[in-house]
């Protein structure tokens, strides 16, 4: 009976573990079941055959998850997987990701740029997600995608409900599920005309879900059990998947990500919150995949001085979150003060360690920018200052102070690093700029620097003066290097400037506060959904 057991429940999170303390997955399965319980009284399995039976009567049979997959590997020229495109309003990793996005126009964006598959996840408390949703993607999507239910499925009332929302599969997660279970759930969505697609994320998980005959398999880099994320868990476990078919699951946001994942031979990649982050979901799309799309300008977020603004800024989609440490400035933040801050920017972006710097092209800084990076502000400080913020985790390095080529060349000697110059420039109305002689220094800081900033001086002060600078000087430095701008940006403004000029990126500090240091949440949204609209 014990060794029946075993095979059943060996492979659950804590099994045989006397004191074991429910993960934070199987918390969430606990509710999703008491959840599930009302549910059932409330309305009758019988009821929902009825619903499901005659969706299917009205709308067809469920599409055959596999062939679609493989049918979308070559939706758009160049690509080399299919794209399951995710609807995600929320996680419990990451809070909010896009609660106010409607899944019918979302749907309609995804099935548009080839996805072959449109995840919706249905679980209502930490991912904020219905049924209802479910229901509104299949009908709102054209070129016939495959309609995913992305939710804790434990019982096959979740199998039919799902059916009767429209739904071609289920997801089924090997993690909680007795292997007794799985077989009966993979009986009853084929009962349905539906195969499931059965996640795994470890070794005998993917022995169980080979045994038990899937056909489709996902590997989750994260494990929910943790909520840790390893991106190449699916280069491993794809060699033991034999003739399934595979997609990689979780923490993708890169053309080079996806690429890796077509060598190494998955037939696809489940995208979602990068996706439901992009101001422009169909360009987003076509960048991952392998297409060619206008570069976004980067939003940097700057004097940020405590973890709930970070939070915050990154939520809101901000690719920068500028530290300042400058002790005269009104937002700044000490070296210990800052810790927090960094570590948390990190955890939401899932870095650990330093980012590799060895490329420090500016495709490269948009790489590494597509999750948020912290930008150190130093002036005038002692390099080796500078040089412990780096290796305390600051993603990338700005200059605001009187640092010469002597500075830069020592720091760039000592650590592997993207450095921003800054160069100060007067209000608007205050006088012109030689542009020759701007030309000069701007090639001359370039031989050291990555990028540029410019940034408005007024009576001394430079940065977070709220100030404007004529923006016509913007538009020749921009031609001439990567270039940010900075100075009295504001929500209202950055749509003006970005008609007339396409920087590197865009930088704003008061113009999205209600004190020196203190953001306003609906102003950084704003500013950052006006930045990546533009």
């Amino acid at each position: 009976m014990a060794e029946d057991e075993t095979w059943d429940r060996g492979h659950l999170h804590g099994y045989g573990i006397t004191d074991h303390k429910p993960s934070r997955l199987q918390s969430i399965v606990e509710r999703v079941r008491a959840d599930l319980q009302k549910r059932m009284m409330q309305v009758p399995l019988p009821e929902v055959e009825a619903k499901a039976a005659g969706f299917v009567r009205d709308h067809g049979k469920p599409l055959e998850l596999a062939a679609r997959i493989q049918e979308g590997m070559t939706a758009r020229d160049g690509w080399k997987v299919a794209l399951a495109a995710e609807f995600k309003r929320a996680s419990p990793s990451k809070g909010d990701i896009a609660p106010d996005l409607v899944p019918a126009e979302v749907a309609r964006q995804y099935s548009r740029a080839g996805a072959a598959v449109l995840s919706v996840l249905t679980e209502p408390v930490w991912f904020k997600g219905t049924c209802e949703d479910l229901l509104a993607v299949r009908m709102a999507a054209q070129n016939r995608p495959a309609i995913l239910r992305k939710d804790f499925v434990v019982e096959e009332y979740q199998i039919v409900e799902g059916l009767a929302h429209g739904a071609d599969t289920v997801l089924l997660m090997v993690s909680i599920l007795p292997r007794s279970k799985l077989r009966s759930l993979l009986a009853c969505c084929r009962r349905h005309g539906m195969e499931p697609l059965v996640e795994v994320v470890n070794e005998v998980e993917m022995q169980i879900a080979v045994s038990e005959g899937a056909s489709v398999i996902g590997i989750n880099n994260r494990n929910l059990h943790t909520f840790e994320l390893d991106p190449h868990r699916t280069d491993r476990l794809a060699l033991l998947a034999g003739s399934a078919v595979v997609l990689a699951l979780s923490g993708i946001s890169s053309a080079e990500e996806v690429d890796r994942y077509a060598k190494i031979g998955c037939h696809g990649v489940l995208v979602g919150e990068s996706l439901m982050r992009a101001a422009n979901i169909e360009n987003a799309i076509c960048g991952l995949m392998g297409g060619r799309v206008e570069s976004e300008v980067l939003a940097k977020v700057c004097g940020v001085t405590n973890v709930e603004d970070a939070t915050a800024a990154a939520r809101a989609g901000a690719n920068l979150i500028g530290l300042i440490f400058v002790a005269k400035s009104k937002r700044s933040v000490t070296f210990d003060s800052a810790a927090p801050i960094i570590e948390t920017v990190n955890s939401f972006s899932e870095r650990s360690g330093s980012i590799d710097w060895s490329d420090r092209s500016i495709a490269a800084l948009r790489r590494h920018a597509r999750r948020p990076l912290t930008v150190g502000v130093f002036m005038d400080h002692a390099l080796d200052e500078v040089v412990a913020a780096v290796r305390g985790g600051i993603g990338i390095v700005q200059l605001h102070g009187h640092e010469d080529a002597g500075y830069m060349q020592e720091l760039r000697n000592t650590v592997t690093t993207f450095i921003v110059k800054v160069l100060h420039i007067p209000p608007a109305g205050s006088g012109g700029v030689d542009l020759s002689a701007f030309r000069a220094q701007v090639t001359a800081v370039m031989q050291h620097a990555d990028a540029i900033l410019l940034d408005t001086a007024v009576k001394g002060e430079s940065g977070g003066t709220g100030t404007v600078f004529d923006w016509a000087l913007a538009e020749e430095v921009a031609k001439w290097a990567p270039t940010f701008v900075a100075g009295g940006l504001t929500a209202e403004n950055v749509g003006e400037l970005l008609a007339r000029v396409r920087p590197l990126g865009v930088d704003v500090a008061s113009g999205v506060e209600m004190a020196p240091g203190k953001k306003d949440v609906g102003k950084v949204k704003a500013f950052v959904t006006g930045v990546k609209a533009a």
